[in-house]
């Protein structure tokens, strides 16, 4: 059996050498092992991870599996390149670090597999992923699909261009030999051939791609094949560790590819985040104050703005030193990182000696980290769950830290319904209706519900809510420790009360006897005769009764009373009556001002946190 070589944990093999890490893996599934697997990608740091047999449908998301730290590309098991309705699929997922995207050539749909062209600095790279299940292996069919695959990709590729091709084609028959630890090459002399394995390699032979896989499973057989049509650029190991526990038949692999960095763009312009917490507010004060601001005055406007941008962007910028991006995922912390770092040296070590012993210690750290890793993660996802419970609206945060996008997912599943757009409120309502109920309920429907109540927790008998429940409730509820940012105590119930007075009082009012802003009412009249003054009256008296109806009867007391008004001579004496007992009349000296316009206004600031406590004033 040949010697099994296993990769470093190094970003770089050779310092002076640019690469990139693939990791490839047949994975037997995801479904069962989401977690395991985030976990697992955040603990490597691999370039592109290529994945077989996934069983991922579309209700699986995968940021569940990358979190933002890679772009996906799929392709999941459907009716169209399957007969089957579960496992098989394909993924490659390729860093945020590197440039990407689905190669736009035409490919057929009928077969599982997946094109992604990666961009460097000196070439394009292709990256091709194929799953023929065991089902297949002699569809002559599906073999000339992926040789004609194939054949397209390469056809516009560049010289210069690399292509490498991964995949489980489930081929025991076909048998490779490594003489002299050279490439490997078809073992002809126990070769057991179809004719679809035959029109495989002829495929391979006809458009130069070579296999470089050596690694053999544990029944001496390759049926993960890696092809590229340049292997001097490539370098095949076995994986040290795999992201998910292995398959007999398949052996993860780790592929290096030289000089394939992502391009390095000289000043470009970024975005810059402050760190505002760390702001030299002392130096930033004497940075403004020696500013000579005289610019403003003598320069057009638009010349200004953009001269006042300019400077106080600079000095920010002086004085406030950029926001580090962390890539650490959140549940990290110093513990975790120093365990990681143990972890890499000690690989670092067996990688250069090769011993039982250096093997045994990496193994050691390497379970430290992991199972640490473990231990933060679940406390992580446990404190998530419970600050959802709290606070439901940071639910959709959690979710688009996870995806890169904002708002709603564009499609939603409930079973094996998909929805969008309007659709997803639907299945909302679907999902969440055995909640809500529009009928009351049985007292037989009450005891089946609390058939494992222990006796004498609840009262069976009061099975109704009423009125005095909820004023009990209500005086329960206490306000808030602090006062909001207009310096008013808050409550619980303030936000609430306020809506539903203003709305009230808002409908009984002429609106063009009235206004509102923010906590206040005011009641006008445009005052010319003593029938104005009655008009002002009845507006008043449909506002104390308002305030009957609502308890709100409390007087108010004469020094919180105040009258403003336009005028320049010319007198109109009333009385108003602001209580609807007729308790006190505040008497209010009207000036007449002959034909200009005059207003009398009364004024109501509500303060539905203290219901008690009005005041009612005119102004």
């Amino acid at each position: 059996m040949p010697c099994r070589h296993l990769a470093t944990d190094h970003h770089q093999l050779d310092s002076n050498v640019p690469e990139f890490r693939i990791f490839y893996q047949n994975v037997r599934g995801l479904r069962t092992k989401i977690d395991d697997f985030f976990l697992a990608a955040t603990e490597r740091d691999y370039d592109v991870i290529v994945l077989t047999e996934t069983w991922l449908d579309a209700q699986i998301h995968s940021a569940q599996l990358f979190g933002n730290a890679y772009n996906v590309y799929r392709c999941d098991r459907s009716r169209i390149n399957s007969t089957k309705t579960r496992g098989g699929g394909v993924l490659i997922a390729v860093s945020s670090r590197l440039t990407s995207y689905v190669d736009p050539t035409p490919v057929s749909d009928t077969i599982e597999q997946l094109w992604v062209i990666i961009t460097t600095p000196t070439r394009k790279v292709s990256v091709g992923v194929m799953y023929l299940p065991p089902y297949r292996r002699t569809d002559a069919n599906a073999i000339d699909d992926h040789v004609n695959s194939i054949g397209s990709i390469m056809s516009r590729l560049q010289p210069n261009d690399l292509s490498l091709l991964l995949g489980d084609y489930n081929q025991p028959g076909l048998r490779w030999t490594r003489p002299n630890n050279n490439a490997p090459s078809i073992d002809y002399l126990n070769l057991s051939v179809t004719a679809a394995s035959s029109d495989l390699l002829d495929g391979f032979n006809l458009y130069n791609l070579s296999q470089i896989n050596h690694v053999i499973n544990n029944n001496d057989r390759l049926l993960d094949l890696i092809l590229t049509n340049n292997e001097t650029l490539c370098k095949l190991l076995e994986a040290t560790e795999p992201l998910v526990p292995l398959d007999p038949n398949h052996p993860a692999l780790e592929i290096t590819v030289h000089q394939t960095l992502p391009v390095q763009f000289e000043e470009a312009p970024v975005q810059m985040c402050l760190d505002f917490s760390k702001t030299d507010f002392e130096a930033l004060s004497n940075a403004i104050s020696q500013t000579d601001w005289r610019f403003l005055e003598s320069n057009p406007l638009d010349d200004a703005i953009a001269y006042f941008n300019d400077i106080v962007n600079d000095t920010l910028t002086h004085c406030t030193p950029p926001r580090r991006q962390s890539c650490k995922p959140p549940w990290s912390n110093s513990r975790l990182r120093q365990l990681k770092r143990q972890r890499s040296l000690a690989l670092r070590k067996y990688c250069r000696l090769r011993n039982t012993l250096m093997k045994q210690k990496f193994n050691h750290a390497s379970s430290l980290y992991r199972k640490y890793n473990r231990y933060l993660y679940k406390r992580y996802t446990n404190r998530m769950q419970h600050n959802m419970r709290l606070n439901p609206r940071i639910f959709w945060s959690f979710v688009n830290s996870k995806r890169k996008e904002e708002g709603l997912p564009k499609d939603m599943f409930l079973g094996d319904r998909r929805g969008s757009m309007t659709e997803k409120c639907t299945l909302f309502a679907q999902h969440f209706q055995h909640n809500f109920h529009d009928s009351a309920a049985t007292t037989a429907q009450i005891n089946a519900a609390l058939c494992n109540i222990p006796r004498d927790v609840l009262d069976f008998n009061m099975s109704a809510i009423t009125e005095s429940h909820v004023e009990a409730a209500i005086n329960e509820l206490k306000c808030s420790f602090t006062a909001g940012p207009d310096g008013i105590p808050g409550s619980n119930l303030g936000p609430l009360l306020f809506m539903l007075f203003i709305n009230d009082i808002s409908a009984l009012l002429p609106d063009d006897y009235h206004l509102l802003f923010a906590d206040d009412i005011k009641l006008f009249r445009i005052v010319r005769s003593t029938a104005d003054c009655l008009e002002l009256q009845s507006l008043v008296d449909i506002f104390m009764q308002w305030c009957s109806r609502n308890l709100l009867t409390k007087p108010c007391s004469g020094n919180l009373c105040d009258m403003l008004y336009v005028s320049s001579h010319g007198v109109i004496d009333s009385s108003y009556q602001h209580t609807p007992s007729a308790v006190s009349f505040l008497e209010y000296r009207l000036w007449n001002v002959g034909d200009s316009k005059r207003k009398l206004c009364l004024w109501q600031k509500f303060c539905p946190a203290k219901l008690m406590r009005r005041v009612f004033c005119s102004s």
